[in-house]
């Protein structure tokens, strides 16, 4: 088997911010790259985005953003802001605004907002897998077919990692 350097499996696998050294490795064992792919997508990735969230949120509510600088400021101001009358607009004010609404109107509200979102979820899902991921060209799904096969076979054969 073999799976494109620039493509999903390879991205999920080694991730570039976790190869410090840019090392890719040209072949893998089939069931090493199996488990790495399944754990890195249902461990790592979530706390990776988890984090990235918090971080960009709560810099967010006070307009500003996290600096790519390794020695400066953590967060720095946006240079564009939404202003009245010169006083910076923060979305710190929407959120509390947000939150004085928790009589029984916004808990309901709350909880529509929720249900909508998770309806919207499921929809998402329903449509990624049916389009994308249940295609037979989609490497993710080779992997796992090959994983099968290569556990009934009691066999991990080497996958090939191919170059641009």
């Amino acid at each position: 088997m073999k799976i494109r350097s620039d493509g999903l499996v390879r991205r999920v696998a080694y991730p570039s911010f976790m190869n410090f050294r840019g090392w890719i490795p040209g072949k893998v064992s089939l069931c090493i790259l199996f488990r790495r792919f399944i754990f890195m997508l249902f461990i790592v990735w979530p706390v990776v985005l988890f984090v990235l969230a918090i971080v960009y949120l709560s810099g967010i509510l006070f307009a500003k953003h996290p600096s790519s600088s390794v020695y400066g400021p953590v967060f720095i101001s946006y240079k564009k802001w939404p202003t009245i009358k010169g006083f910076r607009v923060l979305p710190i004010y929407f959120f509390l605004l947000y939150l004085s609404f928790f009589t029984k109107l916004g808990r309901y509200a709350f909880l529509g907002f929720t249900f909508l979102a998770l309806c919207l979820a499921i929809l998402f899902l329903y449509y990624a897998l049916e389009n994308k991921l249940l295609s037979s060209d989609n490497e993710a799904v080779k992997l796992i077919r090959e994983y099968v096969v290569a556990v009934k076979n009691k066999v991990c054969p080497m996958v090939e990692i191919k170059g641009d």
